[in-house]
């Protein structure tokens, strides 16, 4: 999301691992720690780090209201479970990308609507890497990145043992509304992968505004 990549929340989550005692946490950092995490925890990090034994996270799905981001998820094995991630955050700066109300999904370990992530600044990629063009977002005539800055308002979200529920819609340049709803269907039980047992992602998008061509 934004200018983020995966090896910085790896990171990120081994410092949290170690500095609040977190077997979760610890499940979702990287198999060792970079040289980082000796500045910031000090010594005894790396013996530390190999002691916490990982346990899978106990959290399914989440609203994350205060960043804006939604997560669905049927469970944490990488080979049978699902999730996706609705994104309803803010612009917030350079480091914020042409992403508002995307969708990414994942299923079974493989990346199937992506965030198309960042490359170095000095490459001219960069630019197009930020667009809203390589984005899973709905755009508008000749919208430009700019008029898409407006903060999307997350209008609900609703989990439960059958299905999740997220609505949020964002302002078209002064133009009208974009709605859009998602919902996560889950599994039925058994023991096959989570897509084979009926889950699966529905979005659907209104649109209100009277001159769209």
């Amino acid at each position: 999301l934004g200018d983020a990549r995966p090896g910085n929340v790896r990171a990120a989550a081994a410092s949290g691992a170690l500095l609040f005692d977190r077997a979760d946490l610890r499940h979702l950092g990287p198999v060792s720690l970079e040289p980082r995490h000796l500045w910031l925890i000090g010594p005894g990090a790396v013996e530390r780090y190999a002691r916490l034994a990982p346990s899978v996270p106990a959290v399914g799905s989440t609203l994350f209201a205060d960043a804006g981001y939604a997560v669905f998820r049927t469970g944490w094995d990488r080979d049978r479970d699902l999730w996706a991630l609705f994104d309803a955050a803010p612009w917030h700066g350079g480091h914020s990308h042409g992403d508002a109300l995307q969708v990414l999904l994942h299923a079974g370990g493989r990346p199937l609507l992506i965030d198309p992530g960042i490359c170095d600044y000095s490459l001219p990629q960069s630019v197009a890497l930020r667009s809203s063009r390589v984005h899973n977002v709905v755009r508008f005539d000749d919208e430009s990145d700019a008029s898409i800055r407006p903060a999307p308002k997350l209008l609900t979200f609703e989990s439960s043992d059958a299905f999740d529920h997220a609505v949020a819609e964002r302002a078209i340049d002064g133009r009208g509304t974009h709605r859009r709803v998602v919902v996560f269907v889950r599994p039925t039980p058994g023991d096959g992968p989570a897509w084979q047992r009926g889950a699966y992602l529905l979005v659907v998008d209104f649109v209100d505004t009277p001159d769209a061509r």
